[in-house]
């Protein structure tokens, strides 16, 4: 066997490994965690695209309408019905592209086969992509077609064709679709793209702007685009106006970045990188954010891998810090918001080791920075497996923001125990404490919410009440003597009240 050969086929092992790791991380036990209340909000608005076949897309709220169609094939395939949908079954969507993303580094023009699967291993065991990539919500697939913009946009830049000028328009049109903030993330790509050019235009790594910008490819490039959004914000063709909301709710969000009640300091991304201790474990990306700024360091010094992998690492470096930068000044913050830049982070540091590892040529060395790296790999992905499963929920892990409590799940199995499908169940709460409610109790016919903290006295003889926190105080004289009170955490600090009425509690619960 020459020596090419057997370094292929280290090359298919090694990835074969990083591709299984990568999945276990992500499938794993997926419904272990109670539903997220913005999970749950998707989930149910997925149900009745799943139930009716419609679908209308919100430019003020809920964000794009990828997520909702791209779960429909798995839910019809083992769902008969909106009971049997699962958070398994949904979470899977994510899941297979927080996969996708890992795979995708393999798709990189340039790269050395080293640098592929150090790469690919980091986005494979950080507990921040893993995490985020077992969440019913937008961020993976944005980070997904993102991921294949750069990819496609790259190999068209190197050499272009129409073909790949498709690629990434579909892929653009793909990330427009699924998450408002994809403005943002071309505000970032379009000086990534100039830096480099400019940086490499005397070296023949480029072709002139003209070359770039034959009808043939801004043709493709357009008509790559506008199929997936005319396809996803037109539901398909059943609401052709629909195709206007791409830029309709651009404003909306725009005014929503000032904080609605997740204003946050600059550094919040990166004290959520930094992390925290849960018992035996410490939940953290700060090695790879700290690897990332020295692979930044290394490319505009010219010394990652040869002359195109060195370029890509200057692009990326550009986005990357330009992403973050955005997002570090925006008051508006929430945690699964990290995932677009500190992807950027994680491929430069893959890039710096793989870099590293090329400067030693010596076995010892080699052999030393494979079991150091391969250490690091099991340490990172131990973490990631308790911040995705055995943690999903703690207030203690960096990436479970406000979630909802453990806790609550037994005040949903209490319901069940005590109500059967055409049990009358009152939820009175605000908009944000009624979830994840509407999804765990989406099997009853019969069940209202309400937001008035002076309900009708019909609407209190229901024989289940579910009352938030800070509407107890306003209803309990009225149920303490026909109701039977338990108390349920709902999130860290934040309880709900359950009320049953005492003739039911005590057939069902105490005969």
């Amino acid at each position: 066997m020459t020596i090419d050969v057997r370094r292929a086929a280290l090359f298919a092992v090694l990835s074969g490994v990083v591709i299984i790791i990568a999945v276990f991380l992500r499938f794993s036990s997926l419904d272990a965690r109670v539903m997220h209340h913005d999970e749950a909000n998707q989930a149910v608005r997925f149900c009745a695209l799943f139930t009716d076949g419609t679908y209308v897309y919100d430019p003020v709220e809920h964000h794009g309408p990828t997520l909702y169609y791209l779960s429909l094939p798995a839910a019809k395939l083992f769902a008969r019905n909106v009971s049997s949908v699962t958070e398994a079954m949904l979470r899977a969507v994510p899941a297979f592209f927080g996969v996708l993303l890992v795979l995708l580094t393999f798709a990189l023009a340039g790269f050395s086969r080293t640098a592929k699967v150090i790469t690919a291993a980091c986005a494979a065991v950080s507990p921040a992509l893993v995490y985020y990539s077992r969440y019913f919500i937008q961020e993976m697939l944005l980070v997904c077609f993102t991921f294949g913009v750069i990819v496609s946009l790259w190999r068209f830049l190197r050499s272009p064709t129409a073909f790949m000028a498709a690629i990434a328009g579909m892929c653009f049109g793909l990330m427009c679709a699924t998450k408002e903030t994809w403005v943002l993330v071309t505000a970032a790509l379009i000086p990534a793209v100039i830096v480099v050019l400019m940086m490499h235009r005397h070296d023949g790594m480029f072709r002139s702007v003209r070359e770039y910008c034959r009808m043939q490819f801004i043709f493709a490039g357009i008509l790559g685009v506008v199929i997936p959004v005319a396809l996803f914000f037109t539901s398909f063709g059943t609401n052709p106006t629909g195709i206007f909301d791409v830029f309709r709710s651009v404003l909306p969000y725009i005014s929503r970045s000032s904080g609605s009640g997740h204003a946050h300091p600059w550094y919040f991304y990166i004290t959520t990188l930094i992390g925290n201790r849960i018992g035996h474990f410490y939940i953290t990306d700060v090695v790879f954010m700290v690897s990332g700024l020295a692979g930044v360091v290394l490319a505009f010094a010219g010394k990652i891998g040869g002359r195109e992998q060195n370029a890509f690492a200057r692009f990326i470096a550009v986005y990357t810090l330009s992403l973050a930068l955005i997002y570090s000044i925006i008051p508006y913050k929430t945690p699964w918001c990290l995932a677009g830049f500190f992807h950027g982070f994680i491929l430069l540091a893959g890039m710096a080791a793989a870099a590293v590892y090329a400067g030693y040529t010596s076995r010892a060395a080699r052999i030393v920075m494979t079991i150091a790296a391969g250490t690091m790999a099991f340490f990172f992905g131990v973490q990631s497996y308790a911040a995705g499963v055995l943690y999903g929920a703690d207030s203690r892990n960096p990436y479970a923001y406000v979630h909802t409590l453990p806790d609550y799940l037994k005040c949903m199995a209490r319901i069940n125990q005590v109500a059967d499908t055409n049990t009358f169940i009152a939820v009175l709460a605000s908009a944000t404490d009624t979830w994840p409610a509407p999804w765990y109790l989406r099997n009853y016919q019969r069940v209202g919410y309400w937001t008035d903290t002076n309900p009708d006295p019909q609407i209190l003889q229901a024989p289940v009440i579910l009352v938030a926190q800070e509407y107890q105080p306003a209803v309990h004289s009225r149920l303490e003597h026909t109701h039977v009170l338990e108390y349920y955490g709902l999130r860290e600090n934040v309880f709900a009240a359950l009320y049953i009425e005492r003739g039911l509690y005590k057939k069902v619960i105490r005969p």
